[in-house]
Order: structure tokens, then sequence, then C-alpha cells
């Protein structure tokens, strides 16, 4: 029986085994480019125990046989999906967008009309 990496890497690049050996990279390979590279990873994920990426595991982060992970496991028991508009605004950015909008001032008179230079202001402006 022939390596079953070998013949992984034989079917994603449309070769037959007899045409790659453990020196064979995208170097030396004509049709191991990006396209074929991205089939490689989807063939090797798919064939691993398990299939789609994963395979058996003896433990994550300290836990053993089924494990389902909370955030806390892997660090990020301070995340969470807060939207942005539900989000607290700082102190200090609190009292920098009110120092902003105490010096704003009234849009300055500009051109309406290219050709005749004519001053033009914002509505509600004298």
């Amino acid at each position: 029986m022939a390596d079953p990496l070998l013949e992984i890497f034989a079917e994603g690049l449309s070769l037959s085994t007899d045409e790659l050996n453990e020196e064979s990279s995208p170097d030396n390979v004509a049709a191991w480019d990006s396209l074929a590279a991205m089939n490689l990873v989807t063939l090797i994920e798919d064939t691993a125990p398990g299939g789609g990426g994963g395979g058996a595991v003896d433990s994550v982060n300290g836990h053993t046989g089924v494990v389902v992970l909370v955030k806390a496991d892997v660090g990020l028991s301070n995340v969470d999906n807060t939207s942005d508009a539900n989000k607290p605004v700082s102190t200090a950015q609190g009292a920098a967008d009110a120092a902003v909008a105490s010096t704003a001032q009234e849009p300055a008179r500009r051109p309406c009309h290219l050709l005749t230079s004519k001053a033009c202001h914002a509505p509600g402006a004298g």
C-alpha cells in the first residue's frame, strides 16, 4: 500500500504517485500552484480523522472526553458581543467630544456657484 499522504498529494495535484516523492515541492512540481495548494489543504483536512480539519484529540486546555469550551477556557472571559452603540464611552473620550462640540463654529461661507462666486451659507444662518 502506498503512503496515504502521497496519495492525497497525487490526487490534489492530478498526478500519479510515481511522479511525486519526499523532495516534491511547489518549486519543482509545475502543477503545484496556489489553487492546487488550497485543494491540497482541503483534501488533507477532509481526510483527517473526524474530517473537516479536525480530528480526535486527547485533551483540550486540560479538558478530556467530549469537550465543550467556553470563552474563559481560552482566555476570552472578558469578551462579549456588545454592539458598539451599547458600549460605554470613557470619561476621557466624553470630555474630548464635549470640548470639540463646544468649540464648533459656524460653517465658513463658500461660493455657491463656481462661475459667479456668489456666497452662500448654511440653512438658518443669517
